[in-house]
């Protein structure tokens, strides 16, 4: 018999954010493998498109967009007086209306998302399953699952919750908001039927805040890369003579610290070893922090080319020499969609982070270089030395399998009912 699975993922394709790229993936191999997929999102208005849009054609008639009801200004970056003055006015509203983080866009979501669910669910679809995040979706649901105890509710985590310290805010609300957002935290863990997460501290972390009665409830669910986006040959352009670095995606300001390191590294250089500052080329594409450009400003060596198509990211990945990550302090365990999507360009990677697991396992299976906080310059004098030596590390034996989206999705299968 067919599974059938409704997927509520804030945003979703053709609107644009990284958010909405791993269920537009797993929803396509799903969909391939004959399991009936459908999704709820919210409706937003916006002119940017996502590079993922290809991933839901065939089935987005199956893609449902509803209204937050989220003051939209809440979630842009206000330039002018009049913009900025109409984002202090609602955000003293949601302060003033809402219990928890007021900067969870899907706080207003909970009447027409509970309709919604409901209905597909009356429909057949007896899996649910809420991406976060946003989180407090998740805790809207927890209703249904008690009026319809058989459907099966699964959890996904992109992102950690309460003790997020990169994103959604977590970093700036009161202790009493934050106690009450670890208490809708804690309910979603002891109710859904699955918890899952895209690393294994975040699946421990999650699992420690549970009554701990069944570990089978948590489980590991990667990003990955998805062979699609590079199945056309990809025309790169080696740069000759330089050692080229890139970096594709969002550069956090939580990883800025060490992003500036990273810059008075090249700053040194230029100074200090001239032969190593002019062989370097270092390439910026996607979204770059507003001081961004003031760090760099001085450094000629880097060059910002914004954002670009999927294909041409594949470019410009595949023709560097070697790829870098810049990982807050906080998620210096985390395996991105940047870290999978270099790996499968058998391209050598550069870890800039606090010591931590990511960086090890780089260095372990002889994927790239860790440069750890207070080693950076160090770390790309050694890189320097590879190169010129041409014995730059990048394993070409190592295995990908596991990594590939489309086998990663057979494990959603498992625990469909």
């Amino acid at each position: 018999m067919q599974n059938k699975l409704l997927v509520i993922c804030y945003t979703f394709p053709p609107f644009s954010g990284v958010g909405g790229r791993r269920w537009a993936k797993f929803a396509k191999y799903l969909e391939r493998s004959n399991c009936d997929v459908s999704i709820i999102a919210a409706k937003k208005q916006e002119s940017s498109q996502s590079p993922w849009t290809a991933d839901v054609l065939t089935y987005s008639h199956k893609v449902a967009f509803i209204d937050s009801n989220y003051p939209l200004i809440l979630q842009s970056n206000p330039r002018s007086f009049w913009q900025k003055l109409k984002y202090h006015l609602a955000l003293f509203y949601v302060k003033l209306v809402l219990k928890g983080n007021y900067y969870d866009a899907s706080s207003f979501w909970q009447k027409n998302l509970t309709k919604a669910t409901e209905r597909k669910i009356l429909e057949g679809y007896n899996n649910v399953l809420v991406s976060c995040g946003p989180f407090k979706m998740a805790s809207f649901v927890l209703y249904l699952k008690k009026k319809y105890p058989d459907v099966n509710f699964i959890a996904d985590f992109r992102d950690p919750w309460t003790n997020n310290k990169t994103s959604f805010g977590y970093t700036t609300i009161s202790p009493q908001r934050l106690s009450y957002e670890k208490l809708l935290e804690q309910k979603v863990v002891n109710h859904f039927n699955y918890i899952l997460t895209v690393s294994d501290e975040m699946t421990k972390y999650f699992y420690d805040l549970s009554d701990g009665n069944n570990v089978e409830r948590f489980r590991t669910l990667i990003n990955g890369f998805d062979k699609d986006d590079f199945q056309k040959e990809v025309l790169s352009k080696k740069h000759e003579g330089k050692l080229t670095f890139v970096f594709t995606g969002t550069l956090y300001n939580k990883s800025m610290h060490i992003f500036e390191e990273f810059c008075n590294a090249l700053k040194l250089f230029k100074t200090e070893n001239i032969e190593l500052y002019q062989a370097m080329q270092v390439e910026f594409y996607g979204q770059m922090s507003n001081s961004f450009r003031d760090i760099t400003k001085d450094i000629d060596c880097i060059y910002f080319g914004g954002e670009l198509p999927l294909q041409k990211v594949y470019e410009k990945i595949s023709g560097a020499d070697v790829a870098m990550l810049f990982l807050s302090d906080d998620l210096n365990y985390s395996f991105s969609t940047k870290f999978y999507e270099y790996i499968s360009q058998n391209i050598s990677i550069a870890v800039f982070s606090k010591e931590g697991r990511t960086g090890h396992f780089v260095e372990e299976n002889g994927l790239g270089y860790s440069c750890f906080s207070g080693r950076v310059k160090v770390g790309i004098e050694l890189i320097f030395q590879d190169w010129e030596m041409g014995i730059l590390k990048r394993n070409s034996s190592f295995d990908t399998t596991n990594f590939d989206v489309e086998k990663i999705s057979d494990q959603i299968q498992d625990i469909l009912i």
